[in-house]
């Protein structure tokens, strides 16, 4: 999460760059169902270490991570730049507070999924990427513009380096 946090502020250079959202969401799913992938093909017989499963496992997880930087950190920065400075404290907390409070809750369904009703980990994650695609629908419908601006932007600048010279020149 470290990593993708850290990523999307040198993407965003400098603005709100909301059109991460969306590419955070759909990162979110698509890692969570790769995982559910990766515990498919787990054989019980051979040590973790042993198994190909494992290291994509890891390399999911990592993904996760990332992707749920690019998701949290566009949010963020975009209500602490919305919200009103006198405010913003008050703000803050609430949001952090909603956050922990959803993690909980996430650690009792888990705990449901997994004991009472007797799920896998790994189903748990297909469940978890089925339950966010609702969100990359709902971020993409809200934000078009950013999503389409961002992903040209992100083509464009690995794949044809643009080099701007002379930009102080530029009145704006």
């Amino acid at each position: 999460v470290g990593i993708g946090s850290v990523l999307a502020g040198l993407l965003s250079a400098g603005k709100v760059e909301l059109g991460l959202v969306p590419v955070g969401a759909t990162g979110i799913t698509i890692s969570s169902l790769l995982l559910y992938v990766a515990g498919q093909s787990v054989d019980p017989s051979l040590p973790p270490m042993d198994q190909t499963a494992f290291y994509w496992a890891c390399a999911c997880l990592m993904s996760l991570g990332v992707a749920s930087g690019f998701f949290d950190v566009p949010l963020e920065a975009n209500l602490q730049h919305r919200s009103d400075p006198a405010k913003l404290g008050t703000i803050l907390a609430a949001t952090n507070f909603l956050t922990f409070s959803f993690i909980m809750l996430a650690s009792v369904l888990f705990f449901v999924l997994k004991t009472v009703i007797g799920m896998s980990p790994d189903t748990i994650f297909m469940v978890a990427g089925l339950i966010t695609i609702p969100v990359i629908i709902y971020a993409f419908k809200m934000l078009p513009q950013a999503t389409i601006r961002f992903v040209v932007w992100l083509f464009s600048f690995f794949v044809y380096r643009i080099r701007v010279i002379g930009r102080e020149n530029v009145l704006t």
